[in-house]
Formats: structure tokens, C-alpha cells, sequence
């Protein structure tokens, strides 16, 4: 199964697109689009965490190794986690992100432009449609199967975990290479749930 059979409404990556290595967006932004697109319902905390890291896997497969957001996801025991999204989700742990929660959240400061209070919302087209396909895919799930999708054994979450934990490491980030590399395990485990 390839990326392009997951998502009919968003256009492949030519070949002649050029790959750079951008930083990628504010994680806040790419959020932001989220809960726009998971509407009334809202998006636990963890719930956010995982669609944004799925969104950030799914556009570095698509675009040759370009990120989605800037920053790094890290293997918690939850799950892979962006640090500075974690960061402004304190408070926030046991409630939904829903239109009131939105809204104070919406409020934080972005990284990028301190005196902007909105971060600027993604307008590359791939950006858009990694977050639609992920929000239209992955929503529907339960806190423990989207935390089952995003733990799947052998992806990046569990390779960089392993590793850690088998050297007695601390600090366990998870590079875009090896998301971009292994991103292909959660899919598996969609195939093999259905």
C-alpha cells in the first residue's frame, strides 16, 4: 500500500517537486488546523499529540523527507510527543480541546512571532491535505487504538524506544529519518485491524 492509495484528495508528490530541508511550520499552527478540521468534538490532549505527529509522519513520507512542523516528536510512554506542543498543553491534561478549551488555546503566543497570538495557519496545499487525511482516518479511533496506532511495534516510537531502553539511553527523540523510514508500520497495523 502506498501513501497515495490512503489519500484520493491529496495530490502526489511530483517527482521534479524539489525537497528542501525547510524547518517546517509552527506545531501550534499545524494544531490549530487540526481542531479546526476535528470540529465541535474537540481532541483530548494526547489525541492532538498523536493526529500531529501522524500528520508530521505522513507529510515527511509524501515530500521526500520535508517536515511538517519544526521541532521534534520524542517516544514518552504514552506515546510520541512534540515537546513544545506539550508544553502548552499543560492545564489542559483530562479535558477535550473543545471550542471553549480552543479558544484559550488559541490564544498562546506563537513561536515564530511572539506578538502574533494566532499562529499563521498552514496554507501549503500538502500541509492541508496531510491534516484532512489524518483527522478524516484517525479521529474516529478510541484513546486506546489511536495509542495503539501510534505505538505500533516496529515504528519509529517503538524502534527508538527499544534502543533506548536496550542501552540504557535517556532523552529519546525520535529523528525524521527514522519516522520517515518506519512510518510505513502504523499503516500495517491499520491493514491488519480491518
Amino acid at each position: 500500500m502506498t501513501d497515495d492509495t490512503l489519500s484520493p484528495g491529496v495530490p502526489p508528490l511530483s517527482p521534479s517537486t524539489p525537497t528542501s530541508d525547510m524547518p517546517g511550520m509552527d506545531c501550534l499552527a499545524v494544531c490549530n488546523m487540526l481542531l479546526d478540521l476535528a470540529g465541535d468534538e474537540g481532541l483530548s490532549p494526547q489525541d492532538l499529540q498523536s493526529l500531529l505527529y501522524l500528520a508530521h509522519g505522513l507529510h515527511l513520507r509524501r515530500t521526500g523527507g520535508r517536515p511538517l512542523v519544526y521541532g521534534y516528536f520524542e517516544a514518552w510512554e504514552q506515546g510520541p510527543v512534540h515537546p513544545t506542543l506539550q508544553s502548552h498543553l499543560t492545564g489542559f491534561q483530562g479535558l477535550d480541546l473543545t471550542v471553549d478549551l480552543k479558544l484559550r488555546f488559541l490564544r498562546r503566543r506563537s513561536l515564530m512571532d511572539p506578538m502574533v497570538h494566532r499562529p499563521t495557519p498552514p496554507e501549503s496545499p500538502m500541509a492541508i491535505g496531510c491534516g484532512i487525511l489524518v483527522v478524516q482516518m484517525f479521529r474516529h479511533l478510541s484513546p486506546d487504538q489511536l495509542h495503539d496506532l501510534v505505538t505500533a511495534p516496529g515504528s519509529p516510537w517503538d524502534t527508538v524506544l527499544s534502543s533506548a531502553v536496550a542501552r540504557g539511553v535517556c532523552g529519546f527523540r525520535i529523528p525524521d529519518g527514522v519516522i520517515r523510514a518506519k512510518f510505513h508500520m502504523h499503516k500495517l497495523l491499520i491493514v491488519s485491524n480491518t
